[in-house]
């Protein structure tokens, strides 16, 4: 038996759409496809730009260059991710300052956020300055698991301190907060395909805004900057970041099956809850005016590690979380704000189960099986 954590939803459609990229020719950064799945992502989602990258991490990096971060200056960040947004702030020689989440739904604790703003910071003309000084430069909302956060209630803040909002939304492709997609709450607004995403364009990534300019800035940092009027002159550093043209059309095919995907993750989610309750299990919620993608099932148990192994000697792929940002070796000695860091006893106690959209009914009854031998 070998049951993956979470395999793509790949088919004939995929497979036709990349040889046709190679009949064309346009196989990289050139060509009309990239621009062709940007402006389906941006009309899909609502945005007035999308650009297209080779990851997630780059449309954070960019993201949050483009907002205006700066060396010494400070992020704030929610402590229970996976590392990719610290180390963009640290790509700009920023400072990462963590955020506990909350117990209740996993996202970032807003009551902490609100009582630390209040509390060390004040309001200027340079913007929200904490109390050394230093500018709180932006706040990045990570949409974690796929599940999307109180985003009214941090956009209001956010506004209210003056400070711009990224969201991380590299794994809530589809997933919705009052009916409004996520990564298109804030300023700018990061999308992942990653392989093991919900769609997947083999590694790739999406910036979101509604802003011309700094949308034009992402486009031109991503290509290396390149200024004219000869074909390589630049005029600040930049990034090979840009997305290839058969990555694109990947993800124009997998787009197409986002609906379907998003109801075989549901069902899927649906099931897990019902068959693994009880009171050592622990799922996080969600509100009546969420639609999460559900991305990664995962459940907090006690017992985390021995479960884990369970499954994988019986050969089916799980993980636990990732360790709490402020355990991760480059960020220890960055500020925590917390009161009883739920980040580490997530951390400690959640296990991803088997999540992908191609999971069959007998395949995760066979997950369930192996968790519930002598569970409470």
């Amino acid at each position: 038996m070998s049951i993956s954590l979470h395999a793509p939803l790949l088919g004939p459609e995929e497979a036709q759409a990349v040889a046709e990229a190679v009949a064309s020719g346009w196989i990289s950064t050139a060509g009309p496809q990239v621009a062709a799945f940007e402006a389906m992502v941006a009309r899909e989602t609502g945005a007035a730009h999308a650009v297209a990258v080779q990851s997630g991490t780059a449309a954070l990096h960019l993201a949050l260059q483009v907002a205006g971060v700066q060396a010494g200056e400070r992020v704030l960040i929610p402590a229970l991710t996976f590392i990719a947004p610290a180390n963009a702030v640290r790509y700009l020689g920023a400072e990462p300052v963590f955020v506990d989440v909350s117990a209740r739904d996993w996202q970032l604790d807003l009551d902490l956020l609100e009582a630390y703003l209040k509390a060390h910071c004040r309001r200027s003309k340079r913007g929200c300055l904490d109390a050394d000084g230093r500018r709180i430069a932006a706040v990045v909302a990570v949409h974690v698991l796929g599940h999307v956060g109180d985003m009214p209630r941090l956009v209001a803040l956010c506004d209210h301190w003056g400070i711009p909002l990224i969201e991380d939304a590299a794994e809530a492709v589809g997933s919705r907060r009052e009916g409004w997609p996520a990564g298109r709450w804030g300023l700018l607004g990061c999308y992942s395909f990653n392989g093991n995403k919900i769609l997947t364009t083999g590694g790739g990534g999406m910036v979101l805004t509604d802003e011309a300019d700094l949308a034009a800035q992402v486009r031109h940092l991503s290509t290396q900057a390149k200024a004219g009027p000869g074909p390589y002159d630049h005029d600040q550093v930049g990034y090979n970041y840009r997305l290839p043209a058969l990555s694109a059309v990947l993800g124009q095919a997998q787009w197409l099956k986002l609906a379907d995907i998003l109801d075989r993750k549901r069902k899927l989610a649906a099931r897990y809850r019902a068959q693994l309750s009880g009171p050592d299990w622990s799922w996080q919620s969600e509100d009546p005016d969420e639609a999460p993608n559900y991305w990664l099932n995962t459940v907090c148990h006690p017992d985390r590690d021995r479960l884990w192994q369970r499954l994988e000697a019986a050969g089916i792929s799980a993980r636990p979380l990732w360790p709490a940002l402020p355990q991760q070796v480059p960020y220890r000695s960055c500020r925590y704000v917390q009161r009883e860091d739920v980040a580490g006893r997530l951390a400690a106690t959640g296990l991803s189960l088997p999540s992908g959209p191609g999971l069959t009914e007998a395949e995760q009854a066979e997950v369930v099986k192996r968790l519930s031998v002598d569970r409470s």
